[in-house]
């Protein structure tokens, strides 16, 4: 049983797409150099804490709970008024999230694995209003996938992936620091795709060749329809098929 306590934190240095901004002849800032001490990095703070338990070759379980804070986001000029700032002085956003996971090893050679996360999110722009709401979180994700190896050289491998309650939008960085409310306008569909990957390994000694593979793989196996963007439907199934030569 282990027991796991992580911090992390990301940074995000502002690109000269952002700088150029203030150096423009029609920037309203007068004398930008002045300004340049204090640009500060878009930063992420995370914070983990989980318990796994493993009962060897068998099985294993595990839960964790994270929380993740943003701040000090980075303006860019794209169109509309030039910005006057370079962070968002008073806006952040936040995460909260419960991650459960589990794998089972019922004989030899076969192996199941999933895994739930639920999220919580919220942002608050410069104007002080809160949204409950950020583009491209889930408030429920489930992945599971199995992998087995028969025969002594077939492999196949499935996965599957669902998403709950996905708005597509951005969060515009021009013009303002706040945060755009997500509507049902917004919302697309739940997601549930799944792939499948089968290949066989070989060795052929005449030719030096080891450890070789040919696969063959379908994405979106039930043909889902689904989209990450309104009115821009995602594939349906497509089959990839390919090889992996291994020479001594």
């Amino acid at each position: 049983t282990d027991l796991h306590v992580n911090y992390a934190k990301g940074v995000n240095y502002p690109s000269p797409v952002v700088l150029m901004n203030f150096v423009l002849t029609s920037a309203p800032v007068s004398n930008p150099s002045q300004y340049w001490n204090e640009i500060k990095p878009e930063v992420v703070d995370h914070y983990e804490i989980g318990l796994n338990h493993v009962w060897p070759e068998a099985a294993s379980l595990g839960a964790s709970a994270f929380y993740d804070k943003g701040k000090d986001r980075v303006q860019a000029y794209m169109f509309g008024p030039i910005p006057l700032k370079f962070n968002d002085p008073i806006g952040e956003y936040e995460i909260r999230g419960l991650e459960l996971t589990g794998s089972a090893t019922p004989i030899k050679n076969l192996e199941f694995t999933a895994g739930a996360t639920w999220l919580e999110a919220k942002a608050k722009g410069s104007n002080g209003i809160e949204r409950d709401r950020l583009p491209y979180t889930p408030s429920f994700q489930l992945q599971a996938g199995v992998n087995w190896k028969f025969l002594e050289r077939y492999r196949l491998f499935m996965d599957m992936q669902h998403l709950q309650n996905v708005y597509a939008s951005t969060s515009a960085r021009t013009g303002t620091f706040n945060f755009a409310e997500l509507t049902d306008a917004n919302k697309l569909g739940d997601i549930t795709v799944v792939n499948t990957r089968l290949s066989y390994r070989f060795d052929y000694p005449s030719l030096g060749l080891k450890d070789s593979e040919v696969s063959l793989a379908v994405n979106n196996l039930f043909d889902q329809r689904y989209e990450y963007a309104k009115g821009y439907t995602m594939p349906g199934i497509t089959i990839f098929a390919g090889f992996s030569l291994k020479f001594l």
